[in-house]
Parts: C-alpha cells; sequence; structure tokens
C-alpha cells in the first residue's frame, strides 16, 4: 500500500516557536497557566509555595514565593499569594497530597515524588509580570532564574485591588509593567552558600550539598542568597527580613 501524504505549509507563528527554549528568560508580561502550585518548606523552616507556570506558547518558569518564617513571622510573599488568589478567584489554600514529576539532583533527571499542592489553583489561568536575575553558582557558572513581580486578571488584565474594588478599566498593570522595565534583569551578589536550598514536604531536598535548590542543566528557579526573591529589589527597599534562613 502506497503511503498518503499531505501537503506541509509554512506557518510563522510554529517557526518563530522553534526558535524557543520552551523556557522563559527574559523579562516581561507573560499569560498562561498554572501548572501546580506546591507548599514547600526551607531548611530554616521558613514556609511557602513553589509555582510552576506555562504561558499560552507553551514557555515555563517555575519560581517561589516564601510566606512565612519558621516562628510564625509573616513574610511580604503572603501579599503576593493572596493577590494571586484575587487573580484567580479562589478563597484559599488546601494542603493536599499529590504526585509531581520534578527534577532530581542524585539521579540527574525528572522523577515522580509525593509532594503537597494547592488543588484550588492547579490550571487556573492567569496572568505574571516576571523579572530577570542572574546570578553565579558554586562552579562559578552564570544562571538564571525568573521572579515574581506581580500578577493580574488573565482576560481583564485587572489587578487584585482593581478587582476588590470592582473596576472594570485596567490601570494598574501598565504601571507595573513600567515598573518592572525599568529594572527588568538584577544580577545577585556573591555570597558563601553553605548548603541552601529548600526541603520537599516529602522530606527530599533540592540541591546537593553547597549547590543551592533547583538548579537544572542552565536554569534555576528560585534561590536564596543575594536577596530573598518575594520582594524585586525594583520593589522592596529592606528586603532582610524577607530572607527565607
Amino acid at each position: 500500500m502506497t503511503q498518503q501524504y499531505k501537503q506541509f505549509g509554512f506557518n510563522l507563528d510554529s517557526a518563530k516557536q522553534a526558535d524557543s527554549s520552551l523556557r522563559i528568560e527574559e523579562a516581561g508580561k507573560y499569560v498562561g497557566v498554572i501548572k501546580h502550585m506546591e507548599f514547600i518548606t526551607a531548611k530554616s523552616g521558613t514556609t511557602g509555595f513553589e509555582i510552576e507556570f506555562e504561558t499560552d506558547n507553551k514557555e515555563s518558569a517555575s519560581f517561589s514565593i516564601w510566606t512565612e518564617k519558621k516562628d510564625g513571622t509573616p513574610l511580604g510573599g503572603v501579599h503576593k499569594i493572596n493577590a494571586l488568589l484575587a487573580c484567580v478567584g479562589a478563597r484559599g489554600l488546601t494542603p493536599t497530597n499529590a504526585p509531581l514529576e520534578k527534577y532530581d539532583f542524585d539521579a540527574k533527571e525528572r522523577i515522580t515524588k509525593n509532594c503537597v499542592v494547592a488543588p484550588e489553583v492547579a490550571n487556573q489561568r492567569i496572568g505574571f509580570l516576571l523579572q530577570r536575575e542572574n546570578y553565579q553558582n558554586d562552579n562559578g557558572e552564570w544562571k538564571h532564574q525568573m521572579n515574581f513581580f506581580s500578577c493580574f486578571h488573565a482576560q481583564s488584565e485587572l489587578m487584585a485591588k482593581e478587582i476588590i474594588e470592582r473596576k472594570t478599566t485596567p490601570e494598574a498593570l501598565p504601571k507595573s509593567l513600567a515598573s518592572l522595565m525599568s529594572n527588568p534583569i538584577t544580577t545577585r551578589k556573591p555570597k558563601n552558600n553553605n548548603g541552601g536550598g529548600y526541603q520537599q514536604n516529602n522530606g527530599g531536598g533540592y540541591g546537593g550539598s553547597n549547590q543551592g535548590f533547583n538548579q537544572n542543566n542552565g536554569y534555576n528557579q528560585g534561590g536564596f542568597d543575594g536577596y530573598y526573591d518575594d520582594v524585586p529589589p525594583v520593589l522592596g527597599a529592606n528586603q532582610q527580613d524577607d530572607f527565607p534562613y
């Protein structure tokens, strides 16, 4: 039987995607879905969330937001989580056991692990403004991570305060985007890294000895040294209280 072939037509958008690394690498405005949101705990006992985000163009990034110190002291990330909830229309986040595919640094591959997630926001559409941070790892190699700058409702482009106040015209987002793009890239100051990292709720940990966390072959999503990524430098003058250690 002779194989039947279909004519192949040129697609401009498809051609552009071929040049993409599929990882978000530039600061800017992105719209997509929250693939998952995981409850996480730092070795210091500080708690927060790791968000895996995927854009409509299938680019992705992971970033962490820290909300509470071990002693119960709230961090600035609480405001960002509440803004996120307003933008997706969720009333809260329920810790729920679920399997997630995660990168394992010992195995050097992605494996399925038992994690604690927030099902209320899984696959919810949202918009993020993301800021890029460059840093050097312990081997002196330059890496980068994307940090949560602000968020907005994916369809209306209203930000949390506007949603709560029942505004209908998005006025805050252009201002927030302009603030981000005035300082789109930050560089983390080098410092000694004594095994910083976060511990997963299942007892596993990201990173090996003196490695930092979530470094994965050229990209790193989240890090503790230099400044706490809950408050980007352009927004927060005093960030020391938000370090997760």
